[in-house]
């Protein structure tokens, strides 16, 4: 484990940070939003979060990044 406020970390390494309010976390993942790929927290805690234990478990209309990447390549011809 290694406090620090690094989104990406080396193969065995947790990186965590303290907050001091849930306003000021939900600030730090609205200016981090690009580099986030999900958000895990306690059902209702924070907007368009997983539940744990969901976050490896997608459903058919979930996509990664949020880009149906079919109907993007379909759309190429257009």
């Amino acid at each position: 484990l290694r406090e620090s406020s690094a989104l990406a970390t080396p193969v065995s390494l947790i990186n965590y940070q303290y907050y001091n309010s849930l306003d000021e976390l939900k600030q730090l993942i609205q200016d981090e939003a690009d580099h986030i790929q999900c958000i895990v927290a306690k059902t209702g805690l924070i907007e368009n979060s997983l539940d744990f234990g969901e976050s490896q478990n997608p459903s058919l209309s979930d996509y990664a990044d949020g880009v149906d990447v079919v109907k993007f390549l379909t759309g190429l011809h257009e």
